[in-house]
This record gives C-alpha cells, sequence and structure tokens, in this order.
C-alpha cells in the first residue's frame, strides 16, 4: 500500500500523488480490494430496450390507476420512481461504476421513493414495514462486508457506512411521531445498527478515522480556497 508521508494515510489503487495534498506517496502499489468492473458500453438498441420496457411500466402503472380508481397521488408517485428508476440504471450501463457501489446507491433510490410514497399517501406499510425493511437490509449487509473484508472495505465505501449508520436509526423517528403502527422492525433496525457501530469500532477503527479524516481535508480544501 502506498503510503502519504505528510498525511499519514495509506491509499490502495492505481494513486500516484495524495489526493488530499498532491505530495508524491511512498510504498508500493496495492490493487483495489473492489476493482471497477469492467463492461462494455450499452449498444443504442440495450438503451432502446430499457426505454421500451420504462415507457411499458409506465403505462402500465397509469392504467392500473385507472382501473383501480387509485387516488392521484399513488400513481403520480409511482410514475416518478420508474422515471428515477430508468435513469438511475442508463446511468449504470453508461458508466459501469463497481457493484457494490452501484448496490449502495441503489438502496438510497429505493429508500428515497419508498419515503417519498409514505409523504404522499401515509401509507402505514411504508413507515411500518417498506421503509425499515430496505434500512435494515442496508445495514445488515453493510455489517457483513466489515467483517469480511475489514479496512479493505472500509477504505472504499466510509461513506455510505456513515450514511448505514444515520439512516438506520431513521426509522425510529417514524416510530417517535406515531408514523409506524408496528414498531418490532425499526428497532430491529436499532439494534443492527448498533451491531454495525461496534464493529466498525473493533473491527477497522483507525481505516474509518482516516477516511473521515480524508472527507473532512476534501470538503474543508475547497472552503480555504
Amino acid at each position: 500500500m502506498r503510503t502519504c508521508d505528510e498525511c499519514q494515510v495509506g491509499f490502495s489503487g492505481a494513486l500516484d500523488r495524495c489526493p488530499l495534498c498532491g505530495s508524491a506517496l511512498a510504498g508500493e502499489p496495492e490493487p483495489a480490494p473492489f476493482p471497477v468492473r469492467e463492461a462494455h458500453r450499452p449498444a443504442r438498441a440495450a438503451r432502446r430496450a430499457l426505454a421500451a420496457l420504462s415507457v411499458t411500466a409506465l403505462v402500465a402503472v397509469l392504467a392500473l390507476g385507472w382501473w383501480l380508481d387509485l387516488r392521484p397521488w399513488p400513481v403520480a408517485l409511482a410514475c416518478v420512481g420508474l422515471a428515477v428508476n430508468y435513469l438511475f440504471l442508463r446511468n449504470v450501463l453508461a458508466h459501469s461504476p463497481d457493484f457494490v457501489r452501484v448496490a449502495e446507491r441503489y438502496f438510497l433510490v429505493l429508500l428515497a421513493g419508498t419515503t417519498l410514497w409514505w409523504l404522499a399517501d401515509g401509507s402505514p406499510v411504508a413507515a411500518s414495514l417498506a421503509i425499515p425493511g430496505l434500512c435494515l437490509v442496508a445495514v445488515l449487509t453493510n455489517a457483513a462486508l466489515v467483517v469480511a473484508y475489514r479496512g479493505a472495505f472500509v477504505h472504499d465505501y466510509a461513506k455510505y457506512l456513515i450514511y448505514s449508520l444515520g439512516l438506520g436509526l431513521a426509522p425510529l423517528l417514524l416510530v417517535a411521531v406515531g408514523a409506524a403502527s408496528w414498531p418490532w422492525l425499526a428497532w430491529a433496525c436499532a439494534g443492527a445498527t448498533a451491531l454495525l457501530a461496534c464493529a466498525l469500532l473493533l473491527l477497522a477503527r483507525r481505516p474509518l478515522a482516516a477516511e473521515l479524516r480524508k472527507h473532512v481535508a476534501t470538503q474543508i480544501s475547497p472552503i480555504a480556497r
């Protein structure tokens, strides 16, 4: 692993200079633990197929809403969700990020859509099951990856772990305001978040602290200029 003598931070991957201070890195390069997944850019036919499927799903949602005489808010929210899903998948096909990063981002997209559903409809299903369930799956997945890969996972995905720690406690707010009629899944999500925090402190405390310093320095640098 290459290290920066000025910042005292180690970096994996193909880096020659420190992204924080610009100093030359010392040591032998080390491959990133989660290499970028190579994928061919989608052909025009693939993009057309994705667009056709999205339009078909959109028409089906509108037809179902009209047939069942649903309220306009849930139908409009479903249409917005399909549009966001199309843009997200098209971006994935175009830029080919690695699988773990795609999964972390897709969780955030799903959680945002589910939260909009709850805000628009006030559905107890969204508040009691959908939102806590999504957060619980994300927290448990990240905890398993931390246990399996420790500092290597923290090095590349620290900000998503911070998101998980915050969002894992969010369902408790729904319980506190009385939106969740069944609170047990929210409490299970909070317990899993506590386990994730313990795993980070016990197994990857130093890499996490180094990544947090790096992100804070990255945010402060443009302000200082």
